[in-house]
């Protein structure tokens, strides 16, 4: 009988629109954790279908483009169990539904795994065609590295 993921880490965004493919790209530079207790996914879809994909998790991991007006390439991170998520982390799709909506409606629906963390990672450049920034592509390293580390200490406690 196979396991249900312990930990689901979700990146989201649009391949070719420069910085909102942020999530996509630290979801590529996870992949190899991806076992039976680890799914990793790349989203381009619509975030009303979120809640499917992160039933059963035990830790949600959750990375998107951000727009705050910071610098492109600050992180931003949440626990979205303490707070509601701020509005810059709605997708940047042409839908009026982002992440912080389908963390809304699942919270009041009672979907919500009982760890999610949320990392925003701001761009700069959202326009179709446009390449990613160089300060972006650095954070998504970064992210990457650290949700590495995150999870490597989860599952192999000292």
């Amino acid at each position: 009988m196979a396991t249900s993921p312990t930990i689901t880490i979700i990146g989201l965004g649009q391949p070719y629109r420069g910085d909102d493919a942020a999530g996509l790209n630290v979801a590529e530079r996870l992949a190899d954790l991806q076992n039976e207790s680890i799914r990793v996914i790349p989203f381009l879809g619509d975030a009303t279908e979120l809640m499917h994909l992160w039933k059963n998790a035990a830790w949600l991991i959750l990375i998107d483009a951000a727009k705050s007006g910071q610098p492109a390439g600050t992180i931003h991170h949440f626990d979205a169990h303490q707070r509601p998520l701020p509005s810059f982390l709605s997708s940047w799709s042409s839908h009026a539904f982002g992440l912080p909506e389908a963390i809304t409606l699942a919270r009041q629906f009672g979907q919500l795994p009982p760890r999610i963390e949320v990392y925003g990672i701001e761009g700069e450049r959202f326009s179709m065609g446009e390449p990613m920034t160089p300060a972006v592509a650095a954070a998504c390293r970064k992210v990457a590295g650290m949700i590495r580390k995150q999870v490597q200490a989860y599952l192999n406690p000292a």
